[in-house]
């Protein structure tokens, strides 16, 4: 009876219907795919949107490491002070918006948070408000690496990975802003031999900094594990908030991969533009929204060139500024 039986429930095996093996297949493939997803290495490059140029610079660096090592490395770029602050903070955009037609407003904020008082309670304030919701973004995207590409993307982001690090990701944390819903299990990984942050069980962290001019201090944070400058003032002014050489590297911004393939040059460009091909050429650039009191600068520029009687071209980037586009075409 019992041969019988297994006689007739390897006949039913055998006869079974190729479909019914599907949901098999399919639970196996989902499997295989999601593990050749995690042994991706990933990549969170945080950023506020104030202005263009920081998500531009994160751009062209997600382009140039997915050129150079292909789908081996997700690359995530995230405001996380939008995405995860809660107010004033994720208001941070239209602040900035505001003061940047108000020169004076902005002299002054600027000023305030380089002073080291102010600045400390500013921090503080960044702590107590916004870690909670920086340590959910962090879990959420669960990285390997954190790259910050803004000033205010310093010091908190590098006290919630300690915290992490420490305690792992709280109830609390994986609980706030996130906007998509994903189960959070993330861990620090540790290598032998790791260094730096590595070596603490906290994930590498690095600063890229996007701005050319003053060296502010937000952007300079001894704790960093690398942190990239684009000129030798900014090394100085690192130095002395006690950044060290092992620390410090030295190159220029980071720039998309179109602008280093020239498809035109010389005279050919030039034509192109609508530009004359004999004539030197001054170019003033404002950022994408053209910030700060760019029309005075254009016209006081033009009006030293006119004063030594050669002839100049001038061409000015007004990023989004649409009125005072109109307003030097009218001059």
């Amino acid at each position: 009876g019992s041969s019988a039986a297994t006689s007739h429930g390897s006949s039913a095996a055998a006869a079974a219907p190729p479909h019914a093996l599907h949901p098999l297949l399919t639970s196996l493939r989902s499997v295989r795919e999601r593990l050749t997803r995690r042994r991706k290495k990933r990549i969170l490059i945080l950023i506020s949107d104030t202005g263009g140029g920081h998500r531009a610079s994160a751009q062209a660096l997600a382009g140039l490491i997915g050129r150079q090592h292909g789908e081996s490395i997700e690359v995530s770029i995230v405001d996380v002070w939008t995405n995860y602050a809660p107010y004033p903070f994720n208001r941070m955009v239209s602040q900035y918006r505001y003061m940047q037609s108000r020169p004076l407003l902005w002299g002054t904020m600027y000023r305030t948070s380089a002073f080291p008082p102010t600045r400390f309670l500013f921090n503080s304030a960044q702590r107590l408000l916004a870690k909670s919701g920086i340590r959910a973004c962090i879990a959420q995207h669960e990285p390997d690496l954190v790259i910050s590409m803004h000033p205010l993307c310093q010091t908190v982001p590098l006290q919630a990975l300690a915290s992490l690090a420490h305690d792992g990701p709280s109830p609390s944390s994986v609980a706030s802003p996130p906007r998509r819903g994903i189960r959070v299990r993330w861990r620090p990984r540790r290598r032998a031999g790791a260094s730096g942050g590595e070596a603490r069980g906290r994930v590498p962290f690095v600063t890229v900094v996007t701005d050319l001019g003053a060296a502010h201090p937000l952007w300079l944070h001894p704790g960093v594990d690398l942190c990239f400058v684009p000129s030798s003032s900014f090394v100085r002014a690192a130095k002395s908030k006690g950044l060290t050489d092992a620390q410090l590297r030295l190159h220029g911004l980071p720039v998309r991969h179109d602008f280093a393939v020239q498809r035109r040059r010389g005279a050919a460009a030039r034509r192109e533009l609508g530009l004359h091909a004999d004539r030197k050429t001054v170019l003033v650039v404002g950022g994408g929204d053209g910030v700060g009191r760019l029309g005075a600068i254009v016209c006081a520029v033009a009006a030293e060139l006119g004063k030594r009687g050669e002839p100049v071209q001038l061409v000015v980037i007004c990023g989004r500024n649409a009125r005072l586009q109109q307003q030097l075409r009218e001059t």
